[in-house]
């Protein structure tokens, strides 16, 4: 066995450790965390693999069905009854659900709850290893591994992404290995797209980074822009196809979702022509900020400063223009705090990207005592405010004493934080130790 063979099994021995051990992790409370808008998720992967379909006509217990009744993340349409959001983390989760259809455990919803929660943790598992993979064509192992754990720790990934199968998981993996192939470059290009299809596909507001990384490729890699377009077709006729089947329109269950949020809020749109609240709520208040709930990812944006500074590849610039006008888009919507959540929820699609950036400044951090030690800090603070998250959310922070969707000024209310209330309320009971409704 040559020394080449042995070093590449040795390395390969390290993915499914870090995979576990993220996993492990990821499921030590025992239970789901999540809200109405993952319902969907959570039922469809038994509808796919009991009826081979897409609708969710078999659980009556989701809806009413005697006043016929549509909530948020369910509407009646053709007949059917159809999740309000995309349908990619239901068709990720089916491999985990098989056993649960098999051992006919779909009746108790804290099954379906466990299930649902090994599955999210599962697809998050899989981008953190992605991440690493990635991380380690940038930088040495050690650093890699350190970005990653960051990545799958220090981040919302580890109370939000992972613990319900909302859309951001399936974004983080879709571009997680997006990444990986981006990065290495050359001939593997194309093997980016039909993953930032899919990441479209699991949340539409992804468009604007596979938009950005589509003229990425146009400027910089003109060979490859053929086999880069036509690998998204395939993934995007099966999502224009359902939405069109199921909706009649392109963009699926949106353009209801909207018009029953202007139904219940006093706004003509759910966009708003100022910026500035959203945009420093989403980065700095203290019940939904980014660098409140991760503050080790302040050295994302040093980052970006070193990648322009230095000359970085034309790859991590878009990246970064790229996530800059993610924050926008989200600080130009009405509901920019993300309803009922913890933390930074609508931010974390661009988790991967902020992670990579940190590689840019990592070499600066470790070769300075003063910022190591400041980077050491806020990665233990990080890891703290998530494992909060993990252990005693939800609590009544976002209902109690008004709601934060009516009330989102709340956000700001330093005397009522949501870190601090969370602890406060203690740990929440296992999956099992819950009676069934």
């Amino acid at each position: 066995m040559t020394d080449l063979s042995i070093k590449i099994i040795s390395q390969l021995k390290k993915l499914p450790i870090l995979f576990f051990a993220v996993l492990i992790l990821y499921n030590i409370n025992l239970r789901e965390i999540s809200s109405g808008d993952t319902l969907p998720s959570r039922y469809l992967p038994i509808s796919i693999i009991t009826g081979l379909n897409l609708d969710l006509d078999e659980f009556p217990y989701l809806y009413n069905t005697k006043t016929n009744s549509e909530y948020f993340y369910i509407q009646n349409s053709k007949g059917h009854w159809l999740s309000s959001y995309p349908v990619m983390p239901a068709i990720l989760s089916v491999p985990v659900y098989i056993p649960a259809v098999i051992f006919n455990l779909t009746g108790d919803p804290r099954w379906v709850n466990l299930f649902s929660k090994f599955a999210s943790s599962a697809i998050v598992s899989l981008s953190a290893l992605f991440m690493f993979m990635t991380l380690k064509l940038i930088l040495s192992e050690d650093m890699a591994i350190l970005i990653s754990l960051l990545y799958a720790f220090a981040t919302s990934n580890w109370s939000v992404a992972s613990q319900g199968l909302w859309q951001h998981g399936p974004v983080e993996l879709c571009l997680s290995i997006a990444l990986y192939f981006l990065v290495k470059g050359d001939k593997w290009i194309y093997l980016a797209s039909p993953f930032l299809a899919l990441a479209v596909a699991a949340r539409m507001s992804t468009a604007l980074i596979a938009g950005g990384l589509f003229l990425y490729v146009i400027v910089y890699h003109r060979k490859e822009i053929i086999k880069f377009a036509f690998s998204t077709i395939p993934v995007a006729l099966l999502l224009f196809t359902y939405n069109l089947y199921y909706f009649g329109n392109l963009t699926g269950g949106n353009a209801r979702l909207e018009s029953k949020m202007l139904e219940l809020k006093p706004i003509a749109s759910v966009w708003s022509a100022n910026f500035l609240p959203g945009l420093t709520g989403l980065l700095i208040s203290p019940s939904r900020g980014l660098l409140i709930f991760s503050p080790v990812i302040v050295f994302s944006f040093a980052g970006i400063y070193y990648i322009f500074k230095n000359g970085a590849a034309p790859l991590y610039k878009y990246l970064s223009a790229i996530s800059i006008f993610y924050i926008l888009l989200f600080s130009f919507y009405t509901s920019w705090w993300g309803g009922h959540t913890y933390g930074y929820r609508y931010l974390i699609d661009i988790v991967p990207f902020l992670c990579i950036f940190i590689a840019f400044a990592i070499e600066k951090i470790m070769s300075s005592k003063r910022l190591k030690l400041i980077f050491t800090l806020l990665f233990c603070f990080s890891i703290f405010v998530q494992v909060i998250g993990f252990f005693n959310y939800p609590d009544t922070w976002n209902s109690i004493p008004k709601d934060v969707d009516i009330h989102p000024e709340r956000v700001w209310d330093v005397t009522d934080n949501q870190i601090i209330r969370c602890l406060r309320n203690g740990g929440r009971l296992p999956e099992f130790l819950k009676k069934v409704n």
